[in-house]
């Protein structure tokens, strides 16, 4: 005899502060841990407290995806806004990076990292997509993937995001990168404090 479950009820919503702490939880499921040996499972995530989350839900675009019965967080999406990504050390690093050409020619020639031009180009930061480690669950992370995009063009023209490559590849993220619609326009380096040296595309 087969045992018939019922399927899940997943709902994808928009963050309140009380979340937080569901937020966290997941993270740290799928935090990378300092000493990697060999690949991840699954995707990985690195380093946020409890209060940056806080703080992103405040300020920033933060989406949960949760189960309804019994419910419980199982994945978030936080999406930077304009406002952030030129008040954050983000934009002090994208200085750094190693452009490709075509798209430093096409996107930032003559107007690359100057705050007066680009208050007219609105860009967000895809900051972090984490769901749990659960196959039955992270088919709908490509609807939260896809969901937290769509809202961030409903009032930004670009998105930027950064996963790793080096010491280990974040594959997991890859393929919602892609179907979203990312392409890869730079690299860049820098030393994580519990990590060391990250390799980002």
């Amino acid at each position: 005899m087969v045992q018939k479950t019922e399927p899940l009820e997943i709902r994808i919503r928009p963050a309140a502060l009380s979340d937080a702490k569901g937020i966290f939880k997941v993270k740290e499921q799928i935090r990378l841990p300092a000493a990697v040996e060999g690949e991840p499972h699954g995707g990985f995530l690195l380093g946020t407290s409890l209060e940056q989350y806080e703080y992103f839900i405040e300020h920033d675009d933060v989406l949960v995806a949760e189960t309804l019965a019994p419910r419980a967080i199982v994945g978030f999406t936080i999406v930077l806004k304009h406002a952030s990504v030129l008040n954050s050390a983000l934009w002090l690093r994208a200085h750094e990076v190693r452009w490709d050409n075509d798209f430093f020619a096409q996107f930032l020639a003559g107007k690359a990292f100057d705050r007066d031009a680009l208050e007219q180009t609105r860009i967000a930061y895809y900051e972090q997509l984490g769901f749990v480690d659960d196959a039955a669950l992270r088919v709908y992370a490509k609807y939260l993937a896809f969901a937290s995009v769509q809202r961030a063009f409903q009032t930004h023209e670009h998105i930027f995001v950064t996963t790793v490559k080096y010491p280990i590849v974040n594959r997991a993220s890859l393929s919602f990168l892609r179907i979203v619609g990312f392409e890869c326009v730079g690299t860049h380096d820098e030393v994580y404090p519990e990590y060391g040296h990250i390799l980002s595309d």
